[in-house]
Formats: structure tokens, C-alpha cells, sequence
């Protein structure tokens, strides 16, 4: 595969994609000059083990870059300078045999985290990060996302530390735009606000839409309170809610945007 790259000198649009048993655990992608890269690793579900795999990336001038499936050791070998757009949807292997216990936790958190990293100088940003690869923090967390102004995030009962993370270090952040993924009455909401806000929301923050309001009243009320210059709110309600009452408790919130 690194041969065929070297043959294509001018290549501007890569697809990658791989099923999971071919038995590669070992990747190189070396184009300077390629501008598009998507990655779809389809990863079957192992009775015994879940085998391992490194991809090293080198596309210094990638505008482009999307990754689909189970992330496991993705290294970038030099800064994405020029990125602009990202989509990250992350879906770790756990068969009938396989527990997920803590040190997977913290193994998943250090991969998810350590990409962001690599992302961190996108402008528009798509983050679905799993169910449960994102329970323990790991160790690599997310350098300022200088440049991002929309986020597109998929939040579950585990990650919403890391949208908190996320909100933190993004300083001109326009657009939010919040997918709920999981529907349980039971699964409330794990939002908490954060103990030293820089009150980023507040200065840029014109957009915010919300899929599948259930318990997330309190997050709504946060974001209508920081979001100075917040011109449109899009709430899209369960059918375990009513519009009306919903609608009732957020006319009362207050809001700091006159807009």
C-alpha cells in the first residue's frame, strides 16, 4: 500500500477502507500533497481478542479528514496546519466474550483524547466518541481549538465531560449542535458546570440546536445564561415530553442574549 502512495505523487482524494481481518496492524499514509482523507476501519467482533493496529499519517496539506469506526493507535506525523473541516465516529469492538473493564476505559479515553489533539486546528468539527470509550478521562486532553467555530457533538451518558472539555478550549465558537444518544427516562443528565469557565460561549455563540431534549433542562439553562450574542435556539423534544411544558420552563430561564 506505501508503494502504491509513493506512486501517485499529485493524489488529492484518498478513501481508506478495511474490514477488520485482513490481518494489517501495521499502516503507513504518506501523501504531502493530499487534500482529502477518509477512514472507514470495520472492525468485526473477535471471540478471544480484539487485535491491535497502528496508522501512521503523514499529510501535511489535508484540508479534509474523516474517521469512521474502531479507533486504536492513529499517529500524525506532522501538524495539520491547513485543516479545515473533521468528522470523527468512534465504535470500539465488544463481542459476547469480551468485558469491558477499566484499563479499557482509560486506553479508549487516551486514543480519543490524542486525536482531538492532532484535530484541534479545524473549523468545523464532528465528534461521535462511543458509548463507552470515553468513561475514564485518560491522559491526553484537548489543546485549544483556536479555530473552531461549529461543533457538531453526540452526546451520551458517559462523554458530557468531554463536550464540557471541548466548550472550554474553543474560544470563537459559533455554532453547537447537540445529538443525544441515549433514550433510557432513566439515563439522566451528567452536566456539570465547569468550576473555572472562561466564558467563551458568551462572546461568539450565535447558534444552538438541540436533538432529543429529555432531562437536559439544566444544560439549556447554561447555555441561554453564558451566550451573550445567541440569535437562534432549536430544540427538538422526546415524545416522553410535552412541548408545552417544556416550553414553560424555559421562558423562565433567564438569558443573558436580548436576541
Amino acid at each position: 500500500m506505501s508503494r502504491l502512495f509513493t506512486g501517485c505523487p499529485v493524489l488529492n482524494d484518498l478513501v481508506v477502507l478495511r474490514d477488520g481481518i485482513d490481518g494489517m496492524t501495521n499502516f503507513n499514509i504518506s501523501i504531502p500533497k493530499l487534500k482529502r482523507l477518509s477512514i472507514h476501519f470495520n472492525s468485526y467482533k473477535y471471540p478471544n481478542h480484539q487485535p491491535d493496529y497502528k496508522l501512521e499519517i503523514y499529510t501535511p496539506a489535508l484540508e479534509y479528514f474523516e474517521f469512521c469506526g474502531d479507533l486504536h493507535n492513529v499517529v500524525f506525523l506532522e501538524k495539520l496546519a491547513n485543516l479545515v473541516e473533521a468528522h470523527a465516529d468512534i465504535r470500539a469492538v465488544e463481542g459476547p466474550h469480551m468485558r469491558w473493564v477499566p484499563d479499557n476505559e482509560i486506553y479508549c479515553g487516551d486514543r480519543i483524547f490524542k486525536l482531538l489533539r492532532a484535530l484541534n486546528n479545524t473549523k468545523l468539527f464532528s465528534l461521535y466518541p462511543g458509548d463507552k470509550e470515553c468513561i475514564g478521562f485518560g491522559s491526553i486532553y484537548p489543546s485549544r481549538f483556536q479555530n473552531l467555530v461549529r461543533l457538531d457533538f453526540q452526546v451520551n451518558k458517559c462523554n458530557w465531560h468531554v463536550l464540557q472539555a471541548l466548550l472550554l478550549v474553543a474560544p470563537h465558537l459559533e455554532v453547537l449542535v447537540l445529538h443525544k444518544h441515549y433514550h433510557n427516562s432513566e439515563e439522566k443528565l451528567c452536566w456539570t458546570e465547569p468550576p473555572h469557565d472562561p466564558g467563551y460561549l458568551s462572546s461568539h455563540l450565535t447558534t444552538f440546536y438541540f436533538e432529543g431534549l429529555e432531562h437536559e433542562l439544566e444544560f439549556v439553562k447554561y447555555i441561554l445564561k453564558e451566550a451573550r450574542v445567541l440569535k437562534k435556539i432549536k430544540i427538538n423534544v422526546t415524545d416522553r415530553q410535552s412541548k408545552e411544558s417544556v416550553l414553560e420552563k424555559l421562558t423562565g430561564f433567564p438569558r443573558h442574549s436580548t436576541n
